[in-house]
This record gives structure tokens, sequence and C-alpha cells, in this order.
């Protein structure tokens, strides 16, 4: 076999296996990315569990009172906050290999982009999207005391909250 038919039988072999290749890679961020994404949601299952299990104190539940805020905001706010403060070394590890997913050049992590998209948008739902947004339309010294209190908060169950609300 001469070099010429060498080289004619080689090229279509390099360009079979680089697709496996790249296909190997994908299939390696993609297992990553499920993992990550598990993990995170084994967490925050096991924090809406604590949650169901807690009382927010009568001294949080004045402070609230005392902001005047609507209730969707002030206590559906605190409610996402604390259970994303629960769960939040696992949510940035999803939330890193999502980044790096996204913002890759590789061309041969269709799948892996297609999944961290999906995540993506279960994880920023257009309920939290808009709770932010009202939350970020506050005036600056109620989003501080309102955050001030989430620092410090636990996850807490949100019937019990809102029925406490509503008895004041």
């Amino acid at each position: 076999m001469n070099s010429r038919s060498l080289k004619k039988y080689l090229l279509p072999m390099f360009l079979l296996v680089l697709p496996i290749e790249s296909f190997a890679k994908d299939t390696t961020m993609l297992d990553e990315l499920n993992n990550r994404f598990v993990t995170f949601e084994r967490r925050f299952d096991d924090c809406i569990n604590s949650a169901s299990q807690s009382d927010m104190s009568e001294n949080i539940v004045s402070q609230i009172q005392a902001l005047n805020i609507d209730f969707e905001i002030s206590v559906g706010y605190l409610y996402k906050q604390s259970l994303y403060l629960c769960s939040d070394d696992e949510f940035s590890d999803l939330a890193r290999i999502i980044m790096i997913i996204e913002t890759s050049d590789n061309d041969g992590l269709q799948l892996s982009k297609a999944k961290a998209s999906q995540i993506r948008k279960l994880l920023f739902s257009k309920v939290d999207l808009r709770l932010e947004s009202k939350f970020q339309s506050l005036p600056q010294d109620k989003k501080e005391a309102l955050l001030s209190i989430a620092k410090k908060l636990e996850p807490f169950d949100l019937v019990s909250m809102h029925e406490r609300l509503q008895a004041m």
C-alpha cells in the first residue's frame, strides 16, 4: 500500500473517530450536570421537608408586619430565599456547571447545553422571576430589611406563616 492510498483510508477513519471523542465529552458533561442537579434536588427537597417542621418566631413575624409589605412579596421572598440559602452549596455547584457548559465554545456539547437550558428554566421559573422583580421594585430600606431577615432565617412552614399573618 502506497502513502497516497493510506491517506485515503486514514482520513475517513480520523473523521469517524473525531465525533466519538466529542460525544464522549458531551456524555461526561451531561453525566456531571445530571449528578449535580440530582444532588441539588435532594438537598432542596430536604430543605422543604425541614420547612414543614419549623415555624417562624414571633419576633420575625412582628418584623415582617412592621415592614408593611404585601404578603406575596415579603413572605414569598423570604420563603424562597430560605430554601435557596439552605441549599446554597448544591445550588452553587449546579450553577457553576451550567455556566461552564453554556459558555463552552465546544460545539460537541449539544446534549449538555440543551439539558443545562432545561434545568435553568426549572430553577428560575416565571413565578420566581416575577417575585424577584417585585422585590427589586421595593424601596431600598425595605429591601435591606427583608434581606437582613432572610440572612438569619431557616426554612419555615409557608402555610402556617400565612395563617398566622391572616389571624393578626
